[in-house]
């Protein structure tokens, strides 16, 4: 009986103390904030029906943070300058497969799964200026290629990896728009995205060209795939003729790039369309939202701002897909 009496006393000792430590984190946490400085201060009272107008107190003046650079306004002057100022430092890194791992595992149901485990090699690093030749290369490349002139839409259906950047940038160079559609979306909202955007050529991986072809009659307007890593077996260029499709392999474009080497003329200005970009889907169909330079550099400029901002040695880890504004945002952290 005693035993017990004192294991009650205990368990009513312990409750005790987690209630006071609750109460006394809740008291701190309030006068802390009440401490705080606000997050955000208004800038205009009268704003129609929403009510006031605020910004973020983390702006270092009364005016909208606009560039994190003063003079650049687009994507590609900021890749540039990083380039002229970090050229031999690294700029992206990536581990390579060596060898696919297979795992047999049992389900709760009973059922038997094979679960695919990559082993990874160690980082491999080009420099700002080798990743800035590749970029010169490929947009070379895809005129010569396409014939693609100022304003063109180009498309891009592939996982996060060096190429989809490097791609990416060259457009951004050339002033061609880029589509950018999740790889893991469904039929129908690829097929509206190509159909809305009217793209004539995309980047693709090797394994989702299968997939394009056999729906290509939704979409007789796409002329070129520039694939990466290796087609399926059962891809045959043959097959792309049927479709009235060709297909390129991204190293063969960036050949062709330091064959013909082109100018970007004219250059995008801050108010030209950078990107148009379809979301997850997760609320009903994808909508492609429609992105400037401007958008994007003034997205760059206060993302510095909240998180402090960066140092030439900071690494960043690709996690988000590239899909995702938020990583295209982060992405260019380091170009200033």
């Amino acid at each position: 009986m005693f035993e017990l009496i004192i294991l009650w006393f205990g368990t009513i000792l312990v409750h005790f103390l987690d209630t006071i430590d609750t109460i006394l984190g809740f008291l701190i946490s309030k006068f802390k904030r009440s401490k705080q400085k606000p997050l955000s201060i208004v800038v205009d009272e009268k704003c129609g029906e929403y009510g006031e107008t605020r910004r973020s107190m983390l702006g270092p003046n009364a005016e909208l943070v606009t560039t994190p650079i003063p003079g650049i306004y687009t994507l590609h002057e900021l890749f540039q300058n990083a380039v002229k100022k970090y050229g031999d430092r690294p700029c992206q890194g990536q581990r390579g497969i060596i060898q696919i791992h297979k795992q047999v595992i049992e389900l709760d149901d009973g059922r038997k799964k094979i679960w695919k485990i990559p082993e990874f090699g160690q980082v491999k690093w080009r420099t700002y200026s080798q990743v800035y030749q590749r970029i010169i290369d490929f947009g070379s490349g895809l005129i010569h290629l396409t014939g693609m002139k100022f304003g063109s839409l180009f498309g891009i259906y592939e996982e996060t990896r060096p190429e989809w950047m490097i791609v990416a940038q060259a457009c951004f160079l050339h002033g061609f728009p880029v589509v950018t559609i999740y790889s893991n979306l469904g039929e129908d909202a690829l097929i509206q995205a190509i159909q809305e955007t009217e793209v004539t050529c995309m980047l693709v991986n090797g394994k989702f060209v299968n997939k394009l072809l056999t729906l290509s009659s939704k979409f007789p307007k796409l002329k070129y795939l520039i694939y990466t890593d290796d087609l399926p077996r059962n891809v045959k260029i043959s097959k792309s003729t049927e479709h009235n499709i060709k297909l390129v392999s991204y190293d063969d474009v960036c050949t062709l790039g330091k064959l013909y080497p082109k100018e970007a003329n004219p250059k995008p200005s801050k108010d030209d369309l950078a990107l148009i970009m379809y979301t997850s889907g997760s609320t009903g169909m994808p909508k492609g939202v429609m992105i400037s330079h401007k958008n994007l550099v003034c997205g760059v400029a206060s993302g510095l701002y909240a998180v402090g901002g960066v140092k030439p040695s900071d690494i960043y880890l690709a996690y988000l897909p590239l899909a995702h504004v938020s990583f295209m945002i982060i992405h260019s952290f380091e170009r200033h």
